[in-house]
């Protein structure tokens, strides 16, 4: 009768407790951080990010295995900008045409899946810390090459004087007008956007990442979150992107991004 008036004694004790310090009592008396006893199982996020060789958005999927270790599935659209390009003014300025990449051939983007994991190196001091973990990524790259359209000189009336409305057309590079391509004085400017989606070229390939992951959120329920690392995308050809430059199939770049998203 008494272990048993001693044993109700203690959990009254208990009770009083945790009653008493609230959900932090919890959290220090098991060892926890405030994260650790909020686990959720689950992350969705979405973000974007600047590279060294264009920017990208993506969406990310997150399994938790245990609160230091997770499994990512992320699905990203990237747009490649090559460092050699460079926008140049018309020499048709009165006419107002727009600015355009000389030399450019291609345009290129790919869409990225990958699969990886996410595991924790520094976990929050406190809700104001920032966590620390480390990612690894490997999937696949769906690269398209679509062609890049210039408005390019086309004296109708042989006059040689340009009429701003009608002495242009639009035209990707060929092997035809290959030196016109590359002539200053041949180019009215560039064209508009919509050109050369019926003539895209699929060029698959692979794609891995690997990089750390910072994240602030003061609730456990949210991410907010910087990532930043090194990607790579490797493709069975060169990738057609300029005229009279060397293309490689290798796409190498240093990233940095911004994501948001929720934990359930």
């Amino acid at each position: 009768m008494k272990r048993c008036l001693r044993l109700i004694v203690l959990f009254s004790c208990f009770g009083i407790f945790f009653s008493a310090s609230g959900q932090n009592g919890i959290e220090d008396f098991l060892g926890l951080s405030s994260d650790e006893a909020g686990f959720r199982r689950h992350e969705l996020n979405f973000g974007s990010r600047f590279h060294t060789n264009g920017y990208s958005a993506f969406l990310e999927k997150v399994w938790f295995k245990t609160y230091k270790k997770s499994r990512l599935l992320q699905v990203e659209y990237f747009h490649f900008k090559d460092m050699r390009e460079r926008k140049q003014e018309s020499l048709y300025s009165a006419c107002n045409p727009k600015r355009y990449f000389f030399g450019k051939k291609n345009s290129f983007f790919a869409l990225h899946t990958a699969l990886g994991q996410r595991r924790l190196l520094a976990q929050k001091a406190d809700r104001l810390g920032v966590s620390i973990s480390y990612d690894w990524l490997l999937g696949f790259s769906l690269g398209f090459e679509k062609p890049y359209y210039l408005e390019m000189i086309d004296d109708k009336d042989g006059d040689n004087l340009i009429n701003c409305t009608k002495d242009h057309e639009p035209e990707s590079f060929t092997e035809a007008n290959a030196s016109r391509f590359l002539s200053r004085q041949e180019i009215f400017g560039a064209s508009r956007i919509g050109l050369g989606f019926t003539e895209i070229k699929p060029i698959p390939g692979l794609h891995g990442k690997i990089g750390l992951h910072f994240d602030w959120a003061t609730d456990a329920s949210f991410v907010k979150a910087l990532d930043a690392g090194i990607s790579l995308d490797v493709y069975y050809r060169r990738l057609d992107v300029m005229v009279a430059e060397s293309n490689k199939p290798i796409i190498f770049n240093l990233y940095l991004g911004f994501l948001l998203g929720k934990r359930y």
